[in-house]
């Protein structure tokens, strides 16, 4: 990470400097964000466009699309855990976005720290303090809650 360069204030952290969510963001802060650390980028919008870009930017780029106001399928947690394990393993860092960074986005991210251990109410405080627009649905919240019998 170098010292010249900064995350956009965009980003919010659920483990700090390791795991984060955003909205979309403009492709003009691909080189921002690289230069300040990120290496792997989730988008869960609803179709791919920016997938390319993270690429061709140098980003470990993965695709999981996601309804808006929906939770995703067991088998995109599944992916999402082994395409960030190795990433932060390495200490680099994941950020997940949907289009403004809030349900889907706070979703997936609470997945992630059920499917680590987290219980599904502690993971949705932990989303909700770190982004309190993340006001999640019933059927997200649900999700969550399903989600560690699930993964059994």
């Amino acid at each position: 990470m170098s010292d010249n360069w900064s995350y956009p204030d965009y980003i919010w952290w659920v483990k700090p400097g390791l795991l984060a969510g955003m909205p979309r963001p403009p492709l003009e802060d691909l080189p921002q964000l690289y230069q300040a650390g990120m290496r792997g980028i989730v988008s869960v919008m609803d179709e791919p466009s920016g997938i390319e870009e993270y690429r061709e930017a140098g980003f470990s780029a993965l695709w999981l699309p996601i309804t808006g106001g929906k939770a995703p399928a067991l088998e995109q947690v599944k992916q999402f855990v082994e395409f960030t394990d190795p990433l932060l393993a390495k200490n680099q860092p994941v950020v997940v976005h949907c289009t403004s960074g809030n349900r889907r986005t706070g979703t997936l991210l609470a997945s992630y720290l059920i499917a680590k251990g987290e219980t599904p109410s502690v993971a949705i405080q932990l989303i909700q303090k770190a982004r309190p627009t993340a006001e999640l649905r019933e059927v997200q919240i649900s999700f969550l809650s399903e989600l560690p019998t699930l993964l059994k």
